[in-house]
Protein backbone atom coordinates (compact mmCIF):
# COMPACT_ATOMS: atom_id res chain seq x y z
CA UNK A 1 0.00 0.00 0.00
CA UNK A 2 1.41 3.37 -0.97
CA UNK A 3 1.00 6.66 0.94
CA UNK A 4 -1.90 7.84 -1.20
CA UNK A 5 -3.88 4.62 -0.65
CA UNK A 6 -3.11 4.81 3.07
CA UNK A 7 -4.38 8.40 3.28
CA UNK A 8 -7.55 7.39 1.42
CA UNK A 9 -8.13 4.49 3.83
CA UNK A 10 -8.08 6.96 6.75
CA UNK A 11 -11.11 8.74 5.25
CA UNK A 12 -13.35 5.68 5.14
CA UNK A 13 -16.29 5.02 7.47
CA UNK A 14 -14.68 1.74 8.49
CA UNK A 15 -11.49 3.47 9.65
CA UNK A 16 -13.45 6.13 11.53
CA UNK A 17 -15.35 3.38 13.36
CA UNK A 18 -12.12 1.46 14.15
CA UNK A 19 -10.52 4.69 15.38
CA UNK A 20 -13.52 5.46 17.60
CA UNK A 21 -13.44 1.92 19.04
CA UNK A 22 -9.69 2.11 19.70
CA UNK A 23 -10.11 5.38 21.59
CA UNK A 24 -12.95 3.80 23.56
CA UNK A 25 -10.77 0.81 24.51
CA UNK A 26 -8.14 3.28 25.74
CA UNK A 27 -10.82 5.04 27.85
CA UNK A 28 -10.37 8.21 25.81
CA UNK A 29 -6.76 8.72 26.93
CA UNK A 30 -3.28 8.62 25.43
CA UNK A 31 -1.76 5.23 26.23
CA UNK A 32 1.56 6.89 27.14
CA UNK A 33 0.77 10.07 29.09
CA UNK A 34 -3.00 9.75 29.82
CA UNK A 35 -3.81 13.03 28.07
CA UNK A 36 -7.38 13.34 26.84
CA UNK A 37 -6.58 15.96 24.20
CA UNK A 38 -5.82 15.73 20.46
CA UNK A 39 -5.98 11.92 20.37
CA UNK A 40 -4.65 10.07 17.34
CA UNK A 41 -4.54 6.38 16.55
CA UNK A 42 -1.12 5.01 15.62
CA UNK A 43 -0.69 1.92 13.43
CA UNK A 44 1.85 -0.43 15.02
CA UNK A 45 1.96 -2.31 11.73
CA UNK A 46 0.81 -1.55 8.20
CA UNK A 47 0.37 -5.21 7.23
CA UNK A 48 -3.40 -5.19 7.79
CA UNK A 49 -4.45 -1.62 6.93
CA UNK A 50 -8.18 -1.75 6.42
CA UNK A 51 -8.42 -4.97 8.45
CA UNK A 52 -6.59 -3.87 11.61
CA UNK A 53 -6.73 -6.00 14.73
CA UNK A 54 -7.21 -4.28 18.06
CA UNK A 55 -3.55 -4.82 18.98
CA UNK A 56 -2.41 -3.20 15.71
CA UNK A 57 -3.54 0.20 16.99
CA UNK A 58 -2.25 2.42 19.81
CA UNK A 59 -4.00 5.57 20.98
CA UNK A 60 -1.61 8.51 21.45
CA UNK A 61 -2.05 12.23 21.95
CA UNK A 62 -0.61 14.39 19.18
CA UNK A 63 2.60 15.20 21.12
CA UNK A 64 3.33 11.56 22.06
CA UNK A 65 2.54 10.42 18.51
CA UNK A 66 4.99 12.98 17.10
CA UNK A 67 7.71 11.97 19.60
CA UNK A 68 7.07 8.27 19.03
CA UNK A 69 7.26 8.62 15.24
CA UNK A 70 10.43 10.74 15.44
CA UNK A 71 12.05 8.20 17.79
CA UNK A 72 11.19 5.28 15.48
CA UNK A 73 12.52 7.06 12.38
CA UNK A 74 15.74 7.99 14.18
CA UNK A 75 16.27 4.38 15.35
CA UNK A 76 15.55 2.98 11.88
CA UNK A 77 18.22 5.26 10.43
CA UNK A 78 20.69 4.23 13.16
CA UNK A 79 19.93 0.56 12.54
CA UNK A 80 20.37 0.94 8.77
CA UNK A 81 23.76 2.61 9.31
CA UNK A 82 24.80 -0.12 11.76
CA UNK A 83 23.83 -2.86 9.32
CA UNK A 84 25.71 -1.09 6.52
CA UNK A 85 28.89 -1.19 8.65
CA UNK A 86 28.61 -4.97 8.91
CA UNK A 87 27.96 -5.33 5.20
CA UNK A 88 30.87 -3.03 4.36
CA UNK A 89 33.15 -5.38 6.32
CA UNK A 90 32.09 -8.22 4.04
CA UNK A 91 29.77 -9.81 6.60
CA UNK A 92 26.46 -11.34 5.61
CA UNK A 93 23.40 -11.81 7.75
CA UNK A 94 22.87 -15.57 8.00
CA UNK A 95 20.00 -15.74 10.50
CA UNK A 96 17.84 -13.64 12.78
CA UNK A 97 15.75 -14.92 15.67
CA UNK A 98 14.20 -13.04 18.60
CA UNK A 99 16.10 -9.88 17.70
CA UNK A 100 19.49 -11.63 17.65
CA UNK A 101 21.36 -11.42 14.36
CA UNK A 102 24.05 -13.88 13.34
CA UNK A 103 26.65 -12.69 10.87
CA UNK A 104 29.21 -14.63 8.87
CA UNK A 105 32.28 -13.61 6.93
CA UNK A 106 32.50 -17.01 5.25
CA UNK A 107 31.85 -16.66 1.55
CA UNK A 108 29.08 -18.88 0.21
CA UNK A 109 30.25 -22.24 -1.05
CA UNK A 110 30.87 -22.25 -4.73
CA UNK A 111 29.43 -25.23 -6.57
CA UNK A 112 31.74 -26.31 -9.34
CA UNK A 113 30.26 -26.30 -12.79
CA UNK A 114 30.41 -29.78 -14.25
CA UNK A 115 29.63 -30.59 -17.88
Amino acid sequence: MNKEEYKQSLGTREWKERRKNAIGRAYGKCQLCNSEYRLEVHHRTYERVGKERDDDLTVLCHDCHRRFTKYNRKNKIKEARRLAKFRNRGLKLVSEKDGVRNWSNTPPMEIPYVI
